[in-house]
């Protein structure tokens, strides 16, 4: 189904987009996530917005009872200078006024075909030509650090689950439209849709390098201007630490506390 010659075109303006990424996650013994997908191909689900007159909105409303069988056909949808075959998902849009016109919302999906082969050697790594993740809102949370036991009596007791620092994060990272582009190949043909691990952005007190990371979900994007803002939900094993002589080194009294009876250099906790 083509789009229509007598409706304008979607705006910018609301866009939001993320993959549907149906995956089965299960716990393992170590804390860590084992991650697999439901199926290959997947759907990237959008919301579009349009911006019209009262008269093209009641032929926006026409065209979608009639022509796109209630909302639950597919059609051509005109978008950021390209055209993607659709479907809505639930047929029914959201409207809005902003005082002139009406805003009219509407949730469809888009097939995003499966990758042709799954990376081998070298761990992928993040595009060298992306900027750095924005300070705003970035988040890290280290997960599974210890483990409590519930004893008879008294208060719980706690223990060090495993030495590997896990850690879940979250950043934002500005795209242009041809770094977007770029983006989401790296993620559905290089990543096989998010699930492999690579060399990812990392930021904490003791690094700003790439680690060895995975997504835990899948990435979510949204307009900005004439640029897209992508969320990246990750985790790493990778959380890097100054070692315990460092450590010594550089507070007081670190020369004298080397010696003492009982130190352990746990250097092998190591810096990356």
């Amino acid at each position: 189904m083509s789009y229509p010659d007598f409706l304008p075109h979607p705006i910018r303006d609301g866009y939001t987009g993320q993959v549907s990424s149906r995956r089965k996650a299960i716990q393992m013994e170590d804390g860590q996530y084992n991650r697999n997908r439901l199926w290959t191909s997947q759907f990237f689900r959008k919301t579009i917005t349009w911006r019209m007159s009262p008269e093209q909105a009641q032929l926006f409303e026409a065209w979608l009872e009639y022509d796109v069988a209630r909302g639950t056909g597919s059609f051509d949808l005109p978008f950021m200078g390209r055209e993607v075959k659709v479907t809505p998902v639930t047929g029914v849009p959201s409207y809005s006024s902003d005082g002139f016109n009406w805003l009219i919302s509407l949730e469809v999906k888009q097939l995003v075909d499966a990758p042709d082969i799954a990376p081998a050697g070298d761990l992928p790594m993040w595009p060298s030509n992306f900027p750095e993740l924005e300070a705003s809102g970035y988040s890290l949370a280290q997960t599974g650090a210890v483990t409590v036991s519930d004893i008879d009596a008294g208060d719980p007791q706690m223990r060090v689950r495993f030495r590997d620092r896990l850690a879940t994060y979250s950043g934002t990272v500005i795209l242009s439209p041809e770094e977007r582009d770029q983006f989401w190949d790296f993620h559905n043909n290089t990543l096989i849709n998010g699930h492999a691990y690579f060399l990812a952005p990392f930021e904490s007190p003791n690094s700003t390098e790439l680690k060895r990371a995975r997504f835990t979900n899948s990435p979510s994007e949204s307009s900005n201007g004439s640029y897209f803002n992508i969320l990246l939900p990750l985790e790493t094993m990778n959380i890097p630490l100054i070692t315990y002589t460092q450590y010594l080194e550089r507070t007081e009294g670190g020369e004298e506390r080397y010696f003492e009876d009982g130190y352990i250099d746990l250097g092998y906790f190591g810096t990356s």
